[in-house]
C-alpha cells in the first residue's frame, strides 16, 4: 500500500458517523477536543475533531487543531487531502474492501494507542465486509466490550465527581467517556450538561469571591478560593487571586506573631495566649498557625517550669540553712519531681546530705547525753561515764560533754585516794551531824548530776539535784553556791 493511500485510510478512520449533526454539537466537540489536547490526550481529541469536521466542513480551525494532535502523536496519522473528507470516506470504504488485512493491522495499532473509537470502527467495518472472518468479528466484539468498560469507568468517575461538587473533574471524565464513543448522543448530552454546570459553578464561585472581597471579608474569600482551587485546579484566576490574598495574610500573620512573641518575652503570658487564640480563629485550617500556637504553649510551660524550679531551689536552701531537715527533704522531692536537674541541684543534694548527717549525729549525741544524766542521777557513775564516752565519740569537741567528763574524772581520783588514819568502827563512820558514808557518796553523785544538767542547759534538773544534796547534807557549801548562782542567772534573764 502506498503512503498516500495509508494516509487517506488513517484519516478515514474517524469519519464514518450515523445521523445528521447539529450546530450545537460542533462547539461542544471543539471545546472538548481542546481540553483533551491540553491535558495530553491528542488521540482522543482527534476523534472528536474528526466527528466535528464531518458535521461541519466549513470550520477551518478544525484542521489546525487536528494538525496539532497529529504532531503530538508523532505524525502517525498524517493529514492529507485538505478538507475533502467525503473523498476520504470513500477511500476508507475502498480500503476496507480491497485491503482488509492492512486495515486489520491499523485497527490493532489504534487499539494499542487506546484509540478504541477508531479501532472499533475499523473492526466493525471489517466484520460487515464481504471478507469478514471470525478473527475480524472477534476483534470487534472484544474492542466493543473494552469500549463499554472504558465508558462505564469514566461515567462512574464523572458521577462521583458530580456528587463531590467537582464540576471541572466531572466534565473531564464525561469528555473522556465521549471520546471513547463520539457517535453516542447520550454521552454528548452529558458532556454538554457537564460543561454548562461547570461554567455555572465557576461563575458562582467567581461572584461569591467578588462579593466577599467587596465586603472586605478576606477570610470568606480565601475559604472560597481554597475550594475553587480544588474544583478548578488548572484555573489561573483563582490561583493568582489566592496567592495575592495569601501573601497579604502571611504579612499580617507575621506581624501579629511578632506582637505575640513580644508579649511572651515580657512575661504577659495570658495576653499572649489570648492573642494567639484570636489569630488561629482567623484561619483554623492553617497548619502554620496551629504549629505556632503549640510552640507558644511549650515556651510558656517551659518558662513556668523554670520559675517553679528556681522557687523550689530557694525554699530548699532556706530550709537547709534553718536546719529543718524534714521540710528540706520534702521541698527537694518536689524539686526533682518538677524536673530540676544540673549542677545547682546536685549542690543542693550534697548540702541536704550533709544536713541529714548532722541531724543524725546531733540526735545520737543528745540521746547519749540524756542517758548520761539519767545514770548520774541514779548514782551509776560507771554507766554515766560510758554514755558520756559515746556522746564524745559523736561530738568529740563538745564543751559540755568534756566538762562533765572532767568532773567525773576528778571525782574518781578523789575517791581512790588512800586513808592515812586507822579504820573507824561502824559507830565512828557516823559524823557528828549524823551523816553516814553512803549519804556522803549519794550527795556527791547528785552534785555531779546537777553540774552535768546545768552544763547541758537543763537548769530545772540541776536545781532539783542540788536541792536533794542539801536535803542529805544541809551544810554542803558547793550545792548552796550552785543554787545561788542559778538563782542570780535566772533573775538576770527575767
Amino acid at each position: 500500500m502506498c503512503p498516500s493511500m495509508m494516509s487517506a485510510i488513517l484519516i478515514a478512520l474517524f469519519l464514518r458517523v450515523s445521523g445528521a449533526g447539529t450546530s450545537t454539537e460542533v462547539p461542544t466537540l471543539v471545546r472538548s477536543a481542546r481540553d483533551l489536547l491540553r491535558s495530553g490526550q491528542p488521540s482522543k481529541a482527534l476523534v472528536l475533531l474528526q466527528r466535528a469536521r464531518s458535521l461541519d466542513s466549513s470550520q477551518v480551525d478544525l484542521d489546525r487543531l487536528a494538525a496539532q494532535c497529529n504532531f503530538q502523536l508523532g505524525n502517525w496519522v498524517p493529514m492529507d487531502g485538505g478538507s475533502d473528507w467525503a473523498y476520504a470516506d470513500d477511500r476508507f470504504d475502498r480500503s476496507i474492501r480491497d485491503n482488509p488485512d492492512s486495515m486489520f493491522q491499523i485497527g490493532r495499532k489504534l487499539s494499542e494507542s487506546e484509540n478504541l473509537a477508531g479501532a472499533v470502527r475499523i473492526f466493525w467495518g471489517l466484520s460487515k465486509s464481504h471478507a469478514a472472518t471470525p478473527a475480524y468479528l472477534k476483534a470487534y466484539n472484544e474492542h466493543r466490550a473494552r469500549q463499554d468498560i472504558k465508558i462505564a469507568f469514566h461515567r462512574d468517575l464523572a458521577q462521583k465527581a458530580q456528587n463531590r461538587g467537582e464540576a471541572a473533574e466531572a466534565l473531564s471524565q464525561w469528555r473522556m467517556a465521549y471520546a471513547a464513543r463520539p457517535e453516542d448522543p447520550a454521552l454528548r448530552d452529558m458532556v454538554e450538561k457537564a460543561d454548562q454546570t461547570n461554567r455555572f459553578t465557576y461563575q458562582i464561585y467567581l461572584n461569591n469571591v467578588q462579593r466577599a472581597l467587596a465586603a472586605r471579608d478576606e477570610r470568606s474569600a480565601i475559604d472560597l478560593l481554597r475550594k475553587a482551587r480544588i474544583i478548578y485546579p488548572a484555573t489561573d484566576p483563582f490561583q493568582r487571586l489566592f496567592d495575592s490574598l495569601d501573601a497579604g495574610r502571611v504579612s499580617f500573620r507575621v506581624a501579629k506573631l511578632d506582637q505575640i512573641n513580644n508579649l511572651a518575652d515580657l512575661g504577659r503570658d495570658q495576653e499572649a495566649v489570648e492573642a494567639m487564640e484570636a489569630l488561629v480563629e482567623t484561619d483554623p485550617q492553617e497548619p502554620a498557625l496551629v504549629a505556632a500556637q503549640d510552640v507558644l504553649q511549650s515556651r510558656i510551660q517551659k518558662r513556668r517550669r523554670a520559675t517553679q524550679i528556681a522557687e523550689l531551689s530557694r525554699s530548699c536552701d532556706q530550709a537547709i540553712q534553718n536546719g529543718d531537715l524534714a521540710k528540706a527533704e520534702a521541698v527537694f522531692f518536689d524539686l526533682r519531681k518538677a524536673g530540676g536537674e544540673g549542677s545547682d541541684v546536685d549542690k543542693i543534694r550534697l548540702r541536704l546530705d550533709s544536713l541529714s548527717t548532722s541531724v543524725r549525729s546531733s540526735g545520737a549525741f543528745n540521746e547519749a547525753m540524756s542517758s548520761t544524766r539519767q545514770a548520774l542521777k541514779a548514782g551509776d557513775l560507771a554507766a554515766g561515764r560510758n554514755f558520756l564516752q559515746k556522746a564524745l565519740t559523736v561530738q568529740p569537741d563538745n564543751a559540755v560533754a568534756k566538762g562533765i567528763m572532767k568532773s567525773l574524772a576528778s571525782a574518781a581520783s578523789k575517791s581512790t585516794q588512800p586513808i592515812a588514819s586507822k579504820p573507824l568502827s561502824t559507830e565512828a563512820r557516823t559524823s557528828v551531824s549524823g551523816r553516814t558514808e553512803q549519804d556522803i557518796a549519794k550527795s556527791k553523785q547528785l552534785l555531779l548530776a546537777g553540774v552535768a544538767a546545768y552544763r547541758s542547759g537543763e537548769y530545772a534538773k540541776a536545781v532539783e539535784s542540788w536541792k536533794l544534796v542539801l536535803a542529805i547534807d544541809p551544810d554542803n557549801v558547793q550545792a548552796q553556791k550552785y543554787l545561788t548562782n542559778v538563782g542570780l542567772k535566772q533573775t538576770r534573764l527575767k
